[in-house]
C-alpha cells in the first residue's frame, strides 16, 4: 500500500480510451497493450499494463487480468469488462466506461474547485491562530500577569492554550503526523473506506456535494 494514489483517474481514462481504440480497430490485445505500455509515463501503471498484457498472452481474459489490481481497476470497471466479454460487446462497454470515467472526472474537478478556496482560507486561519497562541500570546502573557485583576475567560483560555502548545507542541505534531499516516493506510481497507465515506457524506455543506456527485 502506498500513500496517495499510485495511478491518477486521468491515466485510467486515457488507458480506457486507448483500449477502446484497440478493440474498435481489431488490433490484438496483447500487442496493443504492449504498445500502450510504452506510452505510459507512470512507471507503476506501465508495469501493471505490461503484466496485464502478459496475463492475456498466457490465456487470461482482460477482466481477469485487471481484477488482479483492485487498487487501480475498480470492481465496477472489471465487472463491466467481464460483461462486455461475455456478451461479445466489449467495444460498447469500453465506450461507456470511457464516457463514465470522463463524466466522473469532470464532476470530481468541479467539486475540488468548489471546495479549494474555503479550504485554503481555513488553512490560513488555522495557521494564523496557531502562530498567535504559540508565539504571540506567551510573549504578552507576562504583561497580563502584572495586572492585579482576573482576566476574562477567553484571554485566560488563550494563555493556557499557548502554554500547553509550548510544552507539548512537538508531541502533538508527531501524533498528528502519525495519525495522518494511519488514516491514509486505513482508509484503503474495506472498513476504512466505509467509515471514511460515511464521514464525508455526513459533513455539513460538503456532504451534500459528495452525495450529488455520487
Amino acid at each position: 500500500i502506498t500513500i496517495g494514489k499510485a495511478v491518477k483517474d486521468e491515466e485510467i481514462l486515457i488507458f480506457t480510451r486507448d483500449l477502446l481504440s484497440l478493440v474498435h480497430s481489431g488490433v490484438p490485445l496483447v500487442s496493443g497493450l504492449t504498445d500502450i505500455a510504452t506510452q505510459i509515463r507512470n512507471p507503476r501503471f506501465r508495469r501493471v499494463v505490461e503484466d496485464v498484457s502478459r496475463d492475456i498472452n498466457a490465456g487470461s481474459k482482460l477482466s481477469e487480468a485487471c481484477e488482479k489490481y483492485p487498487h487501480i481497476f475498480s470492481e465496477l470497471y472489471c465487472q463491466s469488462v467481464r460483461a462486455g466479454e461475455q456478451a461479445g460487446r466489449l467495444e460498447n462497454v469500453m465506450d461507456r466506461l470511457a464516457k463514465t470515467l470522463e463524466k466522473d472526472l469532470e464532476t470530481s474537478l468541479t467539486i475540488k474547485n468548489a471546495v479549494r478556496y474555503p479550504l485554503i482560507v481555513l488553512c490560513f486561519l488555522g495557521a494564523a491562530f496557531g502562530l498567535m497562541v504559540t508565539f504571540v500570546i506567551p510573549k504578552i502573557s507576562g504583561m497580563f500577569a502584572k495586572f492585579d485583576t482576573q482576566l476574562p475567560l477567553p484571554t485566560r483560555f488563550l494563555i493556557g492554550l499557548g502554554d500547553f502548545l509550548q510544552h507539548y507542541g512537538i508531541a502533538i505534531l508527531l501524533i498528528g503526523i502519525g495519525a495522518a499516516i494511519f488514516i491514509s493506510f486505513y482508509k484503503k481497507t474495506k472498513p476504512g473506506k466505509f467509515l471514511w465515506d460515511g464521514m464525508k457524506l455526513g459533513l455539513p455543506v460538503f456532504g451534500v456535494l459528495f452525495k450529488k456527485a455520487a
